[in-house]
């Protein structure tokens, strides 16, 4: 009964930590969802005062217009509503009182127990095969009373015998009257011990009455203790059998639930975090690609005006070619025979480059958008 018990207080204490262990990973896992959504928090407000710049969207947009409201909505939703589910199962105290009621179960069977082993102990019981145990002394006490008795009783017998062969012997006229004398001295003297013999007989009688009271007495307490031990076999193989096997299923159902609850919980907050980093990347990638338009404007504008001045310097050039090509003619056009060389080669224009500067149609972004994302990056 003891290792049963032993091994019942060791099943509850293994519950017990068993649901201080979820307690501990709820609040853990509780907290850092919170800390999680707190930086979610801090990056939607980014998001709602970030400006998405004019020249990309006229219609004064914000960051925050571009993700996916409800699918953040739906996150929100079902994290409160697993939280929530979480709370009740622990707040509506079913663990709290299934490990109560287990306590006081095994209490209860444990006192049972300690008032039981304190009377076996009382009552000396382990001592029940030892000669020297109550009812085996008494019992002991009373056979020697009982042959006390029987002797009582056998000198009895024989003093009746003596009385009647004296009467014979009292009767007979060839006996001498000295020998008949001498037989009533004995017994007289016989009779005068009856008295005494009686009282003694009536002595043992009680004696022996009263250690059979006792006897019945510590064997009914005997009885009476054998059956509060059946009676505690049964309530300790119920328990065993029926409220500990409900106990156990209802504190399983307890625990997968509270276990798909935290499954959730942990999963919600590696979508949470994955939140976090998709909305920071939206952030830099926006701030990069306001750097790249910049960068791509302030290019065209490079070649633009490398294009520009190299017009400048080509019109100068054919300019200055052309006033020495009517130079050359007028000074020595006509002192050339025209079998010398061909005329079309004398007479040709200057050479004539194009060219076309296909510029990119780039949408011209504010100081302030540029400045934000310059600041952007090195913060």
């Amino acid at each position: 009964m003891k290792q049963q018990l032993r091994l019942l207080g060791i099943i509850k204490d293994s519950l017990s930590l068993n649901i201080h262990r979820v307690l501990e990973k709820k609040t853990s896992l509780k907290n850092k969802i919170n800390r999680e959504l707190a930086k979610l928090n801090t990056i939607i407000i980014s998001l709602k005062s970030i400006k998405v710049d004019p020249s990309l969207n006229e219609h004064g947009a914000v960051l925050f217009d571009f993700i996916s409201e409800d699918d953040l909505n739906s996150l929100y939703h079902d994290i409160v509503e697993n939280l929530k589910q979480l709370d009740e199962l622990l707040k509506n105290n079913r663990t709290d009182a299934l490990i109560i009621r287990m306590a006081s179960d095994l209490e209860s069977l444990q006192n049972e127990f300690n008032s039981l082993n304190s009377q076996f102990n009382d009552l000396k019981l382990n001592k029940i095969n030892d000669s020297k145990d109550p009812v085996t002394q008494l019992i002991g006490i009373n056979n020697e009373l009982e042959m006390d008795m029987v002797s009582i009783l056998e000198s009895f017998n024989n003093h009746y015998d003596q009385c009647v062969k004296g009467a014979t012997i009292l009767s007979d006229d060839s006996i001498p009257k000295s020998d008949k004398l001498d037989l009533l001295n004995v017994l007289r003297n016989d009779v005068l011990e009856l008295p005494q013999a009686m009282g003694y007989l009536e002595n043992d009688r009680e004696i022996i009455i009263k250690n059979c009271k006792e006897i019945i007495k510590i064997t009914g307490i005997f009885s009476t203790f054998y059956g509060r031990v059946k009676t505690y076999f049964k309530s300790l193989k119920e328990y065993g059998e029926e409220k500990l096997l409900k106990q156990l299923e209802e504190f399983n159902e307890i625990n997968f639930k509270l276990s798909t609850c935290l499954e959730k919980t942990e999963e919600f907050k590696l979508t949470i975090t994955d939140y976090i980093g998709d909305y920071n990347q939206f952030i830099a990638s926006y701030y990069s690609l306001v750097i790249e338009l910049q960068r791509r404007f302030e290019l065209n504008s490079k070649l633009a005006k490398l294009a520009d001045d190299f017009k400048v310097d080509v019109n100068a050039l054919i300019n200055d070619d052309y006033e020495k090509r009517i130079e050359f003619l007028n000074q020595n056009g006509d002192f050339l025979p025209g079998n010398l060389i061909d005329s079309n080669v004398i007479k040709n224009s200057s050479p004539r480059i194009e060219i076309n500067m296909g510029v990119e149609k780039l949408p011209k972004l504010k100081n302030e958008t540029i400045t934000e994302a310059i600041k952007f990056f090195k913060s």
